[in-house]
């Protein structure tokens, strides 16, 4: 285990200075910072009909990943509803293998292409 865990922190740390890198193409995204080498956390942007708000979203990474894949959770600051129809895969697709910038990139599309998909509870 202790192999796998210097695997682990290598490749979280490789990701984040990826992310470093990060710039979303629409503006939607922005990474922020990583907290104690587990969480990844983006700043999403939305803009809707109405009101535009900031919500934080959390990338927790798992104690064994890069074995296991990412999950996306959704801090109580905002809720972000998805119905399936990320434009290149569902997060549940998303592999052990899938890169930060992916994610955070497919998170991007998906928020500026379905303005209609975007629910947001304060």
């Amino acid at each position: 285990t202790s192999k796998a865990v210097v695997v682990c922190e290598a490749r979280i740390e490789k990701e984040l200075k990826e992310m470093k890198k990060f710039t979303s193409p629409n503006g939607l995204v922005q990474f922020v910072s990583e907290n104690n080498k587990t969480d990844v956390i983006a700043r999403l942007k939305l803009v809707g009909k109405h009101r535009s708000t900031d919500v934080k979203v959390t990338l927790k990474l798992s104690k064994s990943f890069p074995f296991e894949p990412p999950n996306l959770s959704i801090p109580s600051g905002g809720i972000i509803t998805y119905d399936g129809k990320l434009p290149l895969t569902r997060p549940t697709d998303w592999k052990s293998s899938t890169s930060l910038i992916t994610i955070f990139t497919e998170l991007c599309l998906y928020l500026s292409n379905s303005e209609e998909n975007k629910i947001i509870k304060l």
